[in-house]
């Protein structure tokens, strides 16, 4: 079903829903290239930049903004007026109203910023290493803290890292 003053871009795929209906409601604007998967419902004035992907039964709310080449796992809500920068990879559920998010996966900009200025420190520092693994977060009272650790080659051999930044 799509809506009232709705624009589709060439090229784009919206499938036929299989349970329910794919809903594109009132004023959407959708990029070039971009695919809408089966079930998606898309709130009014929601604009999607080209080479997006939006996986099934995802529900985007209201006024929400998505840039161009943004991943969207199916089964989830994106709550309104997100935005998601390009490039992003979208994973789990979006609930808090305005959030603006980046990366892959998408995190809040001010984590992922503060991830990789973390990330630029440790690169440049003294200690001279092969590669960092990086562990996780720890929600501090004033900030969050990344909790990294540097390899040197010595520790390297044989090993292997799910989340290894090479040097």
């Amino acid at each position: 079903l799509i809506g009232n003053d709705v624009e589709v871009g060439a090229n784009t795929t919206i499938d036929r829903g299989s349970i329910g209906d794919s809903i594109l409601k009132d004023g959407v604007k959708v990029d070039n290239l971009v695919h809408i998967a089966h079930n998606v419902e898309i709130d009014n004035h929601s604009a999607i930049a080209a080479q997006v992907g939006i996986s099934g039964s995802t529900r985007i709310g209201k006024s929400v903004l998505i840039g161009g080449q943004v991943g969207i796992v199916g089964h989830i809500t994106i709550a309104d007026g997100v935005q998601i920068n390009a490039q992003s990879g979208v994973s789990k559920s979006i609930d808090v109203k305005g959030q603006r998010l980046t990366g892959s996966p998408a995190r809040p900009f001010r984590e992922h910023y503060k991830m990789m200025a973390t990330l630029r420190k440790l690169t440049q520092s003294q200690n001279k290493f092969s590669a960092i693994r990086f562990w996780g977060t720890i929600s501090g009272i004033k900030e969050d803290y990344f909790i990294v650790y540097g390899i040197n080659k010595d520790e390297l051999n044989g090993r292997k890292y799910m989340y290894r930044y090479d040097l």
